[in-house]
């Protein structure tokens, strides 16, 4: 496969070279938490163009970010699975959110949050220092408009649901809700950093569980300081 370089020897360089095509890490950061099928992918990334979807896909196979599996019988199809070196990507791709997150404020028009945003999120901005003798599985509801702002087809996202558990100073986040969880924090998409950062209002969040849990939630999840 022939790519355009930048003309340096350089790490930075070389990376951006291999993975830094539009889409490719969002696509990357959506295999974190197991292999999906294509049309998983194109689900989870609503702004994608199948074309795109197809070359990109094709592109990490062939650098060996991922690569596609058979699914055992009784299914049948392919997946596609990050390779040792994609999930290799996982610590930079978690500070780059970390870094960017400085610079959200509100979701902008068009501008949806999925499943794998909010887990990716809270992997980045979880505070080991502050998860000491915590243990606990937190449930996240964040409600939106998301019908009406992509249309037709997207009403799964409506209301995204993650978890997360965190014990021994660390953290595991999945899409979908908790069996039991000890606290479930429901609130709109727009208020989700508010809630991270304690300053939400209570009558913009619904607690159900163990309420005392929610200034833990927002210890363990601090937002980096905006720039400036």
């Amino acid at each position: 496969m022939s790519r355009r370089g930048y003309g340096q020897f350089c790490g930075l360089a070389r990376a951006l070279e291999v993975v830094g095509d539009r889409w490719a890490l969002l696509i990357v950061r959506d295999l974190w938490g197991g292999p999906g099928r294509y049309t998983d992918l194109a689900k989870g990334l609503p702004g994608i163009p199948s074309n795109v979807l197809s070359a990109r896909l094709r592109e990490l196979e062939d650098i060996g970010v991922l690569h596609r599996v058979a699914v055992p019988r009784p299914g049948s199809g392919v997946v596609y699975e990050l390779t040792e070196d994609g999930r290799a990507l996982q610590e930079v791709l978690l500070g780059l959110g970390r870094w960017g997150s400085r610079y959200l404020t509100r979701p902008g028009d068009g501008e949806v949050l999925t499943p794998a945003c909010v887990t990716s999120a809270l992997q980045a901005l979880f505070r080991p220092e502050a998860a000491a003798g915590v243990r606990a599985t937190f449930e996240l509801a964040l409600s939106q408009p998301a019908e009406r702002i992509l249309g037709p087809g997207h009403a799964w996202l409506d209301e995204v649901v993650v978890h997360a558990r965190v014990e021994a100073r660390r953290i595991s986040s999945t899409a979908g809700p908790a069996v039991e969880p000890d606290l479930r924090i429901a609130t709109k998409a727009e208020r989700m950093l508010d809630v991270l950062a304690g300053t939400a209002s209570p009558r913009e969040v619904r607690l159900s569980g163990d309420t005392a849990l929610l200034p833990v939630f927002s210890r363990l999840f601090r937002l980096p300081a905006a720039p400036g």
